[in-house]
């Protein structure tokens, strides 16, 4: 089971490749392979924390615990 420090560290993870995708697609900005190889693990290592984590991950009774977005990506990971 992952340690509760380590989700505001997948959370952080996701939402950084988040941030330099929109970045990307806003301003046109070409990301080559290796970028986009470094975002795809980047965001698997932060997705993987996540489902570790009994409090986040889909199908679990949370007991209302978790992050606060926990259950928005409950909804996501569909």
């Amino acid at each position: 089971m992952a340690e509760p420090v380590r989700i505001p560290d997948a959370y952080q993870q996701i939402d950084q490749v988040r941030r330099q995708l929109i970045d990307a697609a806003a301003f046109s900005k070409h990301l080559t392979p290796e970028v986009l190889e470094h975002l795809a693990g980047t965001l698997a290592l932060g997705l993987r924390l996540l489902a570790d984590h009994p409090a986040t991950t889909p199908g679990r009774p949370t007991g209302g615990g978790g992050h606060k977005h926990a259950g928005f990506l409950r909804y996501r990971m569909r």
